[in-house]
């Protein structure tokens, strides 16, 4: 897990919804062609699912991850 696709996943979770290549683009401040290469890839790990070729949502495996991953800098804070 990159820190670009882990910060994609927390967009992500933050807003729990579906969203737009272009919405998570703009919040993760990445430019759209590698925030789509990024989802893909995530997408191959079933940590987001996509509905249309632009948008996608967190599956239940990428809060999970991100619910840990917020508990361990819990920890080390």
């Amino acid at each position: 897990m990159t820190a670009s696709e882990l910060n994609i996943l927390k967009t992500m979770y933050q807003k729990n919804s579906v969203m737009t290549m272009k919405e998570i683009s703009s919040k993760s401040a990445f430019e759209i062609a590698y925030t789509y290469m990024l989802c893909k890839s995530l997408e191959k790990k079933d940590y987001i699912g996509f509905f249309t070729h632009s948008s996608c949502k967190i599956t239940a495996k990428g809060k999970d991850l991100v619910c840990k991953e917020l508990d361990k800098n819990k920890v080390l804070k």
